[in-house]
């Protein structure tokens, strides 16, 4: 019989990876593990393709990753631990020149993100609101508010949270700490020490393919959308060419901003196909296929 791997957790956002990932090793040595694996912890409102690079990223120095996860479900985690019951929190996520606002459910064995909506933090109070429409909830269902960021105090427009939304509780400043406990925790479950939450991130961009030839982009997968999500769009066969596979940012009150994840050559053949896939990890895979007399390639 195989044995279970040990898992733990590793934080890019904190800069130091290559001394985290020594750390791993050097503990993994001690506890005899001959396999070992790794929980990411990303922002939030990483798309797909940063969610991609910071698995490579950690995988290139020979470490499998087990998953990532979105900070706001590890300090969810993290203080659902200390709490235990179901409850709804509201989390956001100070990130460079930006904040991401999700909306998560988590009980016993549970965690669930209804939506992850980004923009400036001069927006917040608009994606506040943007964030309880998205998941259809009411701010009096929100039992508890986290603020996630770097060196972040609830001042300024995180300190007025309560007041854009009539809440009766107060924001609770969740540090990398808070992220960390909460990853090792998912991690000690997926090594077996403890029991296996359900856990479930959903979408925080748009996927769309976009062809050379200028015409509107065609959505494959819509915001808020749960992981993991795959759809096979059949290819029209006047598309073939260049192509780009697309994340949409919807911004509430601007413009949508949009980004290519990965650039895609669209088969002339009457029976092709592109598939886009997004596991669990939110980590982006794409497939382009052709049907021949052969078979498919």
């Amino acid at each position: 019989m195989s044995q279970m791997p040990h898992v733990f957790a590793i934080d890019p956002g904190r800069g130091d990876l290559r001394a985290q990932l020594e750390s791993a090793r050097r503990v993994a040595a001690l506890l005899g593990a001959q396999r070992w694996e790794a929980v990411v912890v990303v922002p939030s409102g990483f798309d797909p393709g940063r969610r991609a690079a910071a698995k490579v990223e950690v995988e290139s120095s020979g470490v499998r990753v087990h998953r990532v996860v979105g900070q706001a479900v590890a300090c969810v985690v993290a203080r659902s631990a200390a709490r235990p019951g179901h409850r709804r929190f509201l989390v956001v996520d100070f990130v460079p020149d930006a904040v991401d606002v999700s909306v998560v459910d988590a009980g016993s064995d549970i965690v669930e993100v209804h939506t992850t909506v980004s923009g400036p933090d001069d927006d917040l109070a608009d994606l506040l609101v943007h964030a309880l429409v998205s998941a259809r909830s009411d701010a009096v269902e929100i039992d508890e508010v986290l603020v996630v960021g770097e060196n972040r105090r609830p001042s300024g427009p995180a300190r007025d949270l309560p007041r854009f939304l009539d809440l009766e509780v107060d924001p609770v400043v969740s540090g990398p700490e808070t992220r960390l406990a909460g990853a090792a925790l998912l991690a000690g479950s997926w090594s077996g020490h403890r029991p296996v939450p359900l856990l479930f991130e959903a979408l925080p961009v748009a996927v769309c393919l976009v062809g050379e030839d200028g015409r509107a982009p065609v959505p494959v997968l819509s915001h808020g959308t749960p992981l993991p999500a795959r759809r096979r769009m059949p290819i029209r066969s006047d598309a073939a060419g260049s192509a780009a596979v697309r994340a949409v940012r919807p911004v509430r009150g601007g413009a949508p901003i949009a980004w290519d994840l990965v650039a895609v050559e669209l088969p002339d053949s009457p029976a092709a196909a592109v598939t886009v896939d997004v596991d669990e990890s939110g980590c982006l895979g794409i497939r382009v296929s052709k049907e021949t007399d052969g078979g498919s390639h």
